[in-house]
């Protein structure tokens, strides 16, 4: 266990591990997780718009459907 430390220790004091690095690492992986959520709500709200405009026409066909069979 005291190996582990002294490694970490000398890492440290030979500037190889810098917690700044690891910082901006995060704050990029944020950044790409929001990327990614955005896209893929924008992604759904395609879906979701082009289901609405396909029942719209499917109605608008009924309805003319409907008027042709009265006629």
């Amino acid at each position: 266990m005291t190996e582990l430390f002294s490694t970490a220790n000398l890492l440290m004091q030979a500037e190889l591990f810098d917690p700044n690095k690891f910082n901006n690492f995060l704050v990029l992986g944020y950044f790409v997780m929001w990327l990614i959520v955005m896209g893929y709500i924008f992604i759904l709200s395609n879906i979701q718009k082009n289901a609405r405009e396909d029942i719209n026409l499917m109605k608008q066909l009924l309805e003319e459907d409907e008027e042709t069979e009265i006629a």
